[in-house]
């Protein structure tokens, strides 16, 4: 009631008094020593627009009942700056009479019971701000409140949301992502709070790529996939930990002393203020930017932060997650294999995994899960070299014993030989990178598909390597498909062109089923010998049954092939190392050539047979000094022209010169190396020497080195499977004895020969100048029975007599034909010409030239 009385005089008041049109005036005016804060604001025209705004919002009752408040009074120029909604709210302090005189310069927050900040900035001249707005030095204290207004040069907009305040701010973003994956549109737990906000230089200086996709990734899959709840649990727990760690209790600003203050993690964080409050430091980390308020809390941005990443701790799981492999999350789950990823796993891991299809396909199950694993650490750093080797390394795939015999499948390693240089597991999946992606003890390798289990030994088999032929014979045999053996299989298998290098021996094999299943079955061996294996002696069966002793060799560090001696095979069965293939039941080693077994027994009678030209044979069997040779084994080759050839050069029994024919094409052990090789100075049983070339197209050519220049082809070849100095070669012609007669008919000095071709020489030349004299002489003869006149070759052969020339006139059209006289004298004229062109035509010709003669009328 006494309020109302004195706002009724106050009115009456004031009506007495006219506006002032200063500056506003002091609170000391003895005229009326009773005053509010309204009183102010009507005594100062400065304040006009102010006060017709409260008018307007019927807030003059408020302020007077108000007390023990500060208020912000804009002067008229301050609306003209902005067309803003005022709100009082901005401009009151309520419960606080703020006494600017107390803070030294600087930056100075001021919290309020209502949490809400304000930002208090004094310069040294005295001239200050609050929440970012200059304040005029007079203040004004009215006498009937507790309160204070100060007048202020601009509006005031009032403190931003914190949504508004992390849209406004540049490079925030990983901050602002975490905000959506934890508070969900709760900001209360944001009010009366310390904010600190590290910036994307932050989060990337104190996490890599992955580590931050786990961290703000989306989480949309967690509600659909059951499987990984408890992992997008534990990554919601991560999340939450980050958050909390950035959240301080109490509002912690502008000029303070050094403070230690706890997060919502219960860890103690220092505050310290430098630069006049200006600058803030959190554990001995400087703010880019300070003092940001928010509606009910202020916050301080870092582009640094070096407590950020610490107690959070990354596994194998959080990087698969991060990599966005959740379907192979997902499968170890289901399988039961999680502590492979969890960090229980103690010792060194390598995972291989592919990114891109581990969101598509069957599943895996749990053998072809851990194939994925090597329980080893695995580098492959040193492949970005040419010359780095193959590896082999053991999965933690470990089979039954019906399978592998307890033993654990492998994975190949290797540099790509055919194209762009890539590094490839079992020369199919193709690895993204040389360069692991590390996670405590576990290695991460990216690859570009995802691997699979060896499959069974037909589809296992590089289709490039030229095995077709050898398992064209595994399939005739049945010998696919491999019976469980409980030890694994090593399949020793002829690849590339093998087989090709003794087609003889090839041919045989296929038309005698009982020798291909003998050498083929000696290929098959029980146990698993791979080409990394440590030299030692061990016994084994192959798929007769047969106990059989291999001794591995192994290999030199600088060869590239792998040795091992079988004790059913002569000499050492050499390897390509690194070319192990496996399959489901073992490991296939592709052979580069074929070892004949012990108990294969391929003579030279069979690959006689095998050539088809039995003439020829019937040719040795006829003279019995070849029979040891043909029929009993004496170690020599022989060269065997095809039938048809045999025929064309009229080679038959009754031959008189027969058996040195045959000895031409009998090849004595110790040069059957030399022609095996192409190389010269091979040894015939005749005694002649022959030669070999290697043409363009890798056929072997053969000629006598004395004889003529002639050569026959080399088109197959096969040697018996005890003896390599025992071999056929198939021949496209014979050698021929006339090849060696004729030679020793020729004139074989160099002086002789040089002699006769000086002597056709001159003979040569002596005709041609001779033929050229006649010719002269004979063409001076012509020219002398000629009449004498000499014709310019640019004439014409029928050449008229000169006219006199008669002058142009009309009449001439007109003129009179000729009379008889004149056309006797043009006959003789006629005749006359008709002669000089007949004896001007050459004497050479074959004929007369034709004579032209007047029709008679």
């Amino acid at each position: 009631m006494i309020n109302i009385i004195w706002l009724a005089i106050s009115v009456l008041w004031l009506k007495l008094l006219p506006f002032s049109t200063a500056t506003p005036k002091s609170g000391d005016d003895d005229d009326f020593p009773f005053t509010t804060v309204v009183d102010y604001l009507w005594q100062n025209a400065e304040f006009s627009t102010f006060l017709r705004v409260l008018q307007k919002d019927g807030l003059i009752p408020y302020l007077n009942e108000l007390d023990n408040f500060t208020i912000f009074a804009p002067i008229n120029s301050a609306f003209a700056q902005s067309n803003q909604n005022t709100v009082l709210d901005h401009y009151l302090l309520q419960n606080h009479v703020l006494d600017f005189e107390k803070y030294g310069s600087g930056t100075h927050v001021l919290t309020l019971n209502d949490s809400r900040p304000h930002l208090i900035e004094k310069r040294t001249d005295g001239a200050w701000k609050i929440n970012g707005v200059s304040v005029l030095k007079e203040i004004l204290k009215p006498s009937m409140q507790n309160a204070v207004l100060y007048s202020i040069t601009s509006l005031i907009s009032g403190t931003l949301e914190l949504e508004d305040l992390i849209e406004k701010s540049a490079n925030i973003s990983s901050f602002s992502m975490l905000l959506d994956r934890v508070v969900f549109g709760n900001l209360q737990v944001f009010d009366n709070k310390t904010l600190i906000i590290p910036k994307d230089s932050a989060f990337n200086a104190s996490f890599n790529d992955i580590e931050l996709e786990y961290l703000l990734g989306p989480t949309d899959t967690a509600i659909s996939n059951p499987h990984l709840l408890k992992t997008y649990k534990n990554r919601k727990k991560d999340q939450n930990f980050l958050f909390e760690r950035l959240l301080v209790d109490g509002i912690l600003g502008g000029d303070i002393n050094k403070t230690d203050a706890l997060n919502l993690d219960n860890e103690l964080l220092n505050f310290e203020s430098h630069e006049n409050g200006t600058v803030i430091s959190v554990n001995n980390t400087f703010s880019a930017l300070s003092n940001q308020l928010y509606t009910k809390g202020i916050a301080h941005m870092f582009s640094k932060l070096d407590f950020l990443p610490s107690h959070l701790s990354f596994t194998a799981e959080k990087y698969l997650i991060g990599l966005g492999a959740d379907r192979f999350v997902e499968e170890i789950y289901m399988r039961k294999l999680d502590h492979l990823i969890n960090g229980a796993h103690d010792r060194n891991l390598t995972i291989f995994v592919s990114v891109e299809s581990s969101n598509e396909g069957s599943g895996f199950s749990k053998s072809s899960l851990l194939y994925h694993f090597v329980d080893d650490q695995v580098d492959l750093t040193d492949y970005a070299l040419p010359t780095s080797s193959k590896r082999l390394y053991d999965t933690m795939f470990c089979s039954s014993n019906k399978r592998l015999g307890g033993e654990c499948q492998r994975l190949k390693i290797e540099r790509s030989s055919r194209g762009k240089q890539r590094v490839l597991i079992n020369g199919k999946y193709c690895l993204k990178s040389l360069e692991p992606i590390k996670v405590g003890n576990t290695s991460i390798y990216l690859l570009e598909n995802d691997v699979t289990l060896p499959a069974d030994l037909l589809s296992s088999i590089d289709p490039f390597s030229g095995c077709s032929k050898s398992l064209h014979f595994l399939d005739e045999l049945n010998l696919l498909e491999l019976r469980p053996n409980n030890q694994g299989y090593t399949v020793l298998l002829p690849c590339f062109d093998s087989w090709d290098y003794f087609d003889l021996n090839l041919d045989y094999l296929e038309h005698n089923i009982t020798a291909l299943n003998l050498i083929m079955k000696n290929y098959i061996l029980n146990g698993l010998i791979y080409t990394d294996s440590k030299e030692q002696t061990l016994e084994t069966r192959n798929f007769y049954n047969e106990l059989i002793q291999v001794e591995i060799l192994g290999r030199e560090s600088d060869s590239s092939q792998f040795a091992m001696n079988l004790s059913t095979v002569a000499g050492p069965v050499t390897l390509k190392n690194g070319a192990d293939t496996f399959f489901d039941r073992g490991v296939l080693h592709p052979m580069e050539r074929v070892f004949f077994p012990k108990s294969l027994d391929i003579t030279l009678l069979n690959l006689l047979e095998t050539t088809k030209s039995f003439e020829f044979l019937s040719f040795l069997e006829n003279f019995p000094e070849f029979d040891n040779i043909v029929h009993q084994g004496k170690p020599s080759s022989i060269l065997v022209p095809t039938s048809q050839s045999l025929l064309l050069d009229d080679i038959s029994l009754d031959s008189s010169r027969l058996k040195e024919f045959l000895e031409l094409h009998i090849i004595p052990a110790n040069s059957t190396e030399a022609l095996l090789n192409c190389q010269s100075n091979i040894q015939t049983l005749h005694g002649e020497y022959l030669q070999c070339r290697e043409s363009s197209s890798n056929t072997h050519l053969l000629r006598f080195k004395s004889g003529l220049d002639k050569e026959v082809r080399v088109l197959r070849k096969g040697c018996a499977s005890t003896d390599n100095n025992t071999c056929v070669f198939v021949i496209d012609q014979p050698l021929s004895l006339s090849w060696l007669d004729q030679a020793r008919y020729q004139i074989g000095l160099p002086g002789i020969a040089f002699a006769v071709g000086m002597l056709l020489g001159v003979l040569g030349i002596f005709s041609l100048l001779s033929c050229t004299l006649m010719l002269f002489m004979r063409r001076r003869n012509v020219e002398d029975r000629g009449s004498g006149q000499v014709y310019n070759e640019q004439e014409g052969l029928l050449s008229s007599q000169p006219q006199p020339q008669q002058p142009y006139s009309s009449m001439n059209m007109s003129t009179p034909p000729p009379t008889a006289a004149q056309r006797n004298s043009s006959k003789n004229d006629t005749n006359s010409r008709s002669r000089i062109f007949e004896n001007s035509y050459s004497m050479h010709s074959s004929r007369n030239p034709v004579s032209i003669q007047q029709n008679r009328g």
